[in-house]
């Protein structure tokens, strides 16, 4: 093993391994009946690794959870990254996420990925509005799609209003019959799957109401598809859609794992609500902890829940 610097001896062996660490399950679990006892996926690496080189390993659990290190104005550091800083402990085994600041001032493990985290926050809904009144008929398609769909019957009114007066030899029947109004009447009955008294003479005219029929008949099917889904789907709305949206509420609390690893990064955020986040979760205004036990108020009014999805995924 490298050693970089010196240490002070905490345990009498020059052979044995101070490693900081706290109750970060699944990676590290303390027990509280026995501090110094600690188990988890990174203590049984840590166990491997100590008997591979032949040392025997101390834990020093006496460290705040989720403290994993941040810069403080002086330019010390909290939490593991200072015990390691101020060499009261060889090793500080948590799953950390590697900064450039922290990088500057201890070593990884050759950076090894040990988990994927995607950080959600989960809101509790309140029903939206159902298909009671006319507007909602409009709900199956977005705004976009109902866009398009007016422009491509204005575009094929005029392709069929230019078939029929360009085409040789002209049909004075059709020149007088598919003016711009009945030509784009007669689109409308093609998008709606409505019959037509009259249909062009020529070909290509006729090409364009049957594109026309066929288009609309897609669109038949896919509205009633969705509108179905719609209407038997419970839709709902949030007051919070944002960081900056909750702590801009006061009335809100916040259910969150005690000890994970993004609150500390949060206190150095670039984004002033996840700052402020960070200071409310340090203070512990309106903050709730969340275990199997407690569960069960993510979904109470005016809650937030924030947990790691690719872990609540593996677990189910």
């Amino acid at each position: 093993m490298h050693q970089m610097g010196r240490w002070a001896n905490t345990t009498g062996h020059t052979d044995t391994l101070v490693v900081a660490t706290f109750h970060d399950p699944p990676f590290t679990l303390v027990d509280p009946a026995r501090p110094n006892h600690v188990t988890g996926y990174l203590a049984d690496l840590m166990q491997v690794l100590a008997a591979t080189i032949g040392v025997s390993v101390v834990y020093d659990t006496n460290n705040t959870p989720g403290d994993f290190g941040i810069r403080r104005e002086d330019g010390t550091f909290t939490g593991l990254v200072g015990r390691l800083v101020s060499k009261s402990a060889h090793v500080g085994l948590a799953p950390m996420m590697w900064t450039l600041e922290r990088q500057r001032v201890v070593d990884f493990v050759g950076k090894v990925p040990i988990l994927i985290e995607r950080t959600h926050f989960l809101v509790p809904g309140r029903p939206r509005a159902n298909m009671n009144n006319i507007g909602s008929l409009l709900t199956p398609f977005d705004t976009n799609v109902w866009i398009c769909l007016v422009c491509g019957m204005l575009l094929a009114t005029v392709l069929l209003r230019v078939t029929v007066t360009l085409t040789r030899p002209q049909s004075q029947e059709d020149d007088q019959t598919f003016g711009i109004v009945s030509s784009l009447l007669h689109i409308y009955a093609c998008i709606v799957q409505q019959g037509w008294s009259t249909t062009p003479c020529r070909i290509s005219s006729r090409i364009v109401t049957l594109v026309t029929r066929l288009l609309g008949t897609m669109i038949y099917v896919e509205y009633t598809a969705v509108l179905i889904s719609v209407m038997t789907v419970l839709k709902t709305s949030t007051e919070v859609n944002s960081v900056k949206d909750f702590v801009a509420r006061s009335d809100w609390s916040l259910l969150i794992q005690p000890g994970v690893a993004y609150v500390s990064d949060w206190k150095t955020s670039k984004e002033d609500s996840l700052r402020i986040l960070s200071e409310r979760i340090h203070a512990g205004r309106n903050v709730k902890t969340l275990t199997p036990e407690t569960m069960g108020q993510m979904f109470e009014p005016n809650t937030v829940t924030s947990f790691n999805l690719e872990q609540a995924s593996n677990r189910t």
